[in-house]
């Protein structure tokens, strides 16, 4: 898995979303620029490398990601505590998979929805959407096994996200039109001073 393209994109200087007020409906209404930044976690511990091992060892993907990042926030607002992607450490992802099975469960029991997809016994919970209780999943084994899902519980949906890991990596750290509607739909930024609450419309970095 060549990591170049990630470590590039982490490393870019001044980067910065170009937004607008989430109330407004006029496109040449005032914008705002927010200061973005990316965070990379401490070194895997003892703990986080067994549940790597354990879990998803076998997914060559996973192992070289990890390998090298600990953990991954990307979009973070420098003005708030929004982000808009969590990968979070192996040693985190049970936590993770409880929360999602609550959901799960409450859903699921309800007899409203359709069916569990056959993948979801083996898979591991390995991010989320911050402050969503969407959550991004792997399955280990099967036909579906090394394919990134994401479970959006409003909906009680699943969604195929990207056919491996490597194709994720390369959709998150891709500014385009399409990710900046995905990061809409739930990641709102802050311009530190008022109440306004500012939604992404484009990217920079540079000068």
């Amino acid at each position: 898995m060549d990591l170049k393209k990630l470590e590039d994109f982490l490393a870019r200087e001044n980067q910065r979303f170009t937004c607008y007020a989430a109330a407004t409906t006029d496109v040449d209404a005032e914008k705002f620029s927010a200061q973005i930044e990316h965070q990379v976690g401490l070194s895997l511990t003892g703990d986080d490398q067994a549940v790597l091992e354990e879990q998803g060892g076998h997914i060559a993907q996973l192992v070289a990601f990890y390998t090298e990042f600990p953990s991954l926030r990307l979009y973070c607002d420098t003005n708030s505590s929004s982000s808009a992607f969590y990968l979070a450490r192996p040693r985190k992802w049970g936590q993770l998979k409880q929360e999602f099975m609550g959901w799960i469960r409450m859903l699921h029991d309800e007899d409203t929805h359709g069916a569990l997809p056959d993948w979801l016994g083996s898979t591991l919970v390995f991010g989320e959407i911050p402050e969503t209780s969407n959550y991004l999943l792997m399955p280990t084994e099967g036909d579906e096994a090394g394919k990134v899902f994401m479970f959006e519980h409003s909906s009680f949906s699943f969604s195929e996200q990207a056919p491996d890991f490597e194709s994720f990596l390369a959709r998150l750290t891709t500014p385009n039109r399409a990710l900046f509607q995905e990061i809409r739909r739930y990641t709102q930024y802050s311009d530190g001073e008022t109440a306004t609450k500012w939604l992404v419309e484009d990217y920079a970095y540079g000068a």
